[in-house]
Order: C-alpha cells, then sequence, then structure tokens
C-alpha cells in the first residue's frame, strides 16, 4: 500500500526553524552537526529540507545538542503569515508599524463584508 503524504505537524517546522537559526548562529554545517551529535548527515539534511515531517528521536538528539527545548516549538502558535497564501499576498511586504496598522484597518473595514458574503452563501446552500 503506498504511503499517503503527511502533513508537517507544526511542532516540526518550528523545530526546523530553530534548528536553522542555530546552524546559522554557529556556522555549523549539517555535516558538523550530525558528526557532533551523533545522528547521521542524511537524517539532519532531509530534516532541514522538510522530507522528515515530525521531530523523530534522532532528530530529537540534535535538537538536545543545539539547546532547543521540544516544550519551545510545540508552545508557538502558527501565525497568519505561516499560511502559504497569505504569504504570497504579502509578497516583498516589509511590514513597518506604520504599514501594519493600515493593514489592521483594512482587514477591519473588509470583515463586514466577508461575512456577508459567508452568511449569504450559506443561506443559499439549505
Amino acid at each position: 500500500m503506498p504511503k499517503r503524504p503527511q502533513p508537517h505537524s507544526h511542532e516540526a517546522r518550528q523545530a526546523r526553524v530553530a534548528l536553522r537559526e542555530y546552524m546559522a548562529r554557529t556556522e555549523l554545517s549539517g555535516n558538523v552537526l550530525s558528526k557532533r551529535c551523533g545522528v547521521s548527515q542524511s537524517t539532519v539534511s532531509r530534516f532541514l529540507d522538510g522530507t522528515t515531517k515530525t521531530v523523530t528521536p534522532a532528530v530529537q538528539r540534535a535538537l538536545v545538542y543545539a539547546v532547543i527545548e521540544l516544550s519551545d516549538c510545540i508552545d508557538a502558535r502558527p501565525s497568519a503569515v505561516d499560511n502559504p497564501r497569505v504569504r504570497a499576498a504579502l509578497g516583498d511586504w516589509a511590514g513597518t508599524p506604520e504599514s501594519v496598522e493600515v493593514l489592521i484597518s483594512l482587514l477591519r473595514a473588509l470583515a463586514p463584508i466577508v461575512q456577508a458574503i459567508q452568511t449569504r452563501g450559506a443561506g443559499s446552500a439549505s
């Protein structure tokens, strides 16, 4: 039976970001990190490129070596910007405080319109 694609766990996404940041900060390559924490280089590589979609025991060893608390990764909540469609819509937006306020104002102004469209759509489905 073929394997069904599994979604990336939020925990793994957060751990992946933290491990990449650690590697950049310490200037460690995946090869050096794998040797130091006692896991194969392919394990580190697969986790960093997203092929491994969960935090496996081997990945956990790399996180322990990098002093990355898995509980920090679990407690972190995804933001709307984590949504690929939102990220694509924002494009290269810089996110200045002024532009954040403008965006919030626009979203608040559009909320009643979106709600009305959703209500109308739900009413016609019955």
